[in-house]
C-alpha cells in the first residue's frame, strides 16, 4: 500500500468523512445545499435573531418610558395655556438680574428727573418773587415757563 492509499485509508474510516462520501457518490449536493438554504429559513422564522429580540425589547423599554412621563404629565394635570404663561415665568426668572438693574436705573432716571423738576419748579417761584420786587427780573421769571 502507498501512503496516498494509506491517507485514503484513514480519511475513509474516519467517521465525520462518511456522509460527505455518500453525498459525493449519491451526487446530491445541489440538493443538500438546497436543504440547508431552507433549514436555515425555517431556523430564523422559529427562532427571531438577536436583532428582531433586542428591537422588540428597546420598543418595549421605549413604551413603559412614555407610558411613565404620560402619568407624571397627568398627575401635574397642566391646563390650557400653561406652558405659555411658564415660559414667561422662566424668562422672567432667567432675566431678572437685568430687570432689576433696569428697573433699578430708571427709577435713579425718574428720581433726579423729579428733582430738576422741583428745583426749576422753585426757582421758577423765586423769579417771579424777584420780579415782583424788582421789575428788571420780570423777563427772567418768565424763562422757564416759556421752556
Amino acid at each position: 500500500m502507498t501512503s496516498t492509499d494509506n491517507t485514503n485509508t484513514r480519511q475513509f474510516s474516519h467517521v465525520d468523512n462518511h456522509i460527505g462520501y455518500l453525498d459525493s457518490f449519491a451526487k446530491t449536493h445541489p440538493l443538500k445545499q438546497k436543504y440547508t438554504e431552507e433549514l436555515n429559513i425555517l431556523i430564523k422564522l422559529l427562532f427571531p435573531n438577536k436583532e428582531i429580540e433586542s428591537k422588540r425589547d428597546e420598543l418595549k423599554e421605549k413604551r413603559e418610558y412614555y407610558a411613565f412621563r404620560l402619568k407624571e404629565i397627568d398627575a401635574v394635570s397642566p391646563q390650557p395655556g400653561e406652558d405659555v404663561e411658564l415660559e414667561r415665568e422662566l424668562n422672567i426668572l432667567e432675566n431678572a438680574e437685568k430687570l432689576m438693574s433696569l428697573t433699578s436705573s430708571s427709577f435713579q432716571s425718574f428720581m433726579m428727573a423729579t428733582l430738576l423738576l422741583t428745583i426749576l419748579f422753585t426757582q421758577q417761584k423765586d423769579l417771579e418773587s424777584l420780579a415782583k420786587i424788582d421789575s428788571q427780573f420780570l423777563p427772567f421769571s418768565t424763562i422757564l415757563i416759556k421752556h
